[in-house]
């Protein structure tokens, strides 16, 4: 490694940045020695790393959980209409039918 600390930093966030381009790390890996090339990138990168933890502090809103304690029992019927679809659909279609939308939640339709 070179004694010049700004220079080490500068050219291994380079080569970080570089490397976040899928089609850069296409090249690497088809070099002869490509794989050796990344192995020793990995490796760089950790370059003055300290281990520990770390704190995060969320800001924003949060989404909130909403707990389902129990999933309920569809008569005959309704389970034989869903056995019609495939899935994913029936999935969906069985989501929709046992449990009540919550516009703010993360499952897509």
């Amino acid at each position: 490694m070179l004694k010049d600390e700004d220079l080490v930093s500068a050219s291994l966030d380079f080569l970080y940045q570089y490397t976040t381009n899928e089609e850069n790390v296409d090249k690497f890996i088809q070099l002869p020695d490509g794989i050796e090339i990344v192995k020793r990138l990995t490796r760089l990168l950790l370059h003055q790393a300290v281990s520990g933890d770390q704190v995060v502090f969320l800001t924003g809103s949060l989404k909130p959980i909403i707990k389902t304690t129990v999933i309920p029992n569809l008569p005959e019927e309704i389970v034989n209409y869903l056995l019609g679809y495939v899935e994913p659909d029936r999935a969906a279609k069985w989501m929709r039918c046992c449990f009540e939308e919550v516009p703010t939640a993360d499952i897509a339709k």
